[in-house]
């Protein structure tokens, strides 16, 4: 599907009013999802009930509506990069590969540590976070490990 947007040049064609529509769909997602709550008598229905559906579309209605207005807000105002973003965006690709060492490293040097979930996570993702950029700068500076991160 990416590559077909690629090439049909998708994301530059899609209208500046489909933002307006997305929005739209993600608030009616958003303001009918108590009312099929109740309809449906909890936050999780029974699978394969009307009620489990109509949860189901509505959820989509919202995530669709976002995905289109948050498109088009992030072309019209975010299309720029300075150079933070550049070492953002170079090393993507190289986080996304390496993440789980670092995640699963921080994860055996903090299994000592007992706190609160909400802390624990707090704390590794302050870590992971500049951890993982900084270990896929890192790799890429190997040389010949651009071509392939």
């Amino acid at each position: 599907m990416g590559v077909l947007a690629y090439r049909g040049d998708w994301l530059t064609r899609l209208p500046g009013a489909a933002g307006w529509f997305g929005a739209a769909l993600a608030a009616a997602g958003l303001l009918a999802l108590p009312v099929v709550m109740v309809v449906a008598g909890g936050a999780a229905p029974t699978p394969g009930t009307w009620q489990a559906l109509a949860q189901i579309v509505v959820e989509t209605c919202f995530a669709m509506g976002m995905v289109l207005m948050l498109l088009v807000c992030f072309r019209r105002f975010l299309d720029r990069q300075n150079r933070f973003g550049r070492f953002l965006s170079e090393n993507a690709f190289a986080v996304y590969f390496l993440h789980p060492l670092v995640l699963v490293g921080l994860g055996l040097a903090l299994s000592g540590w007992e706190a609160a979930a909400i802390a624990e996570f707090a704390v590794m993702g302050a870590l992971a976070v500049p951890a993982c950029w900084l270990l896929a700068a890192a790799v890429r500076a190997v040389p010949g490990a651009r071509r392939i991160l």
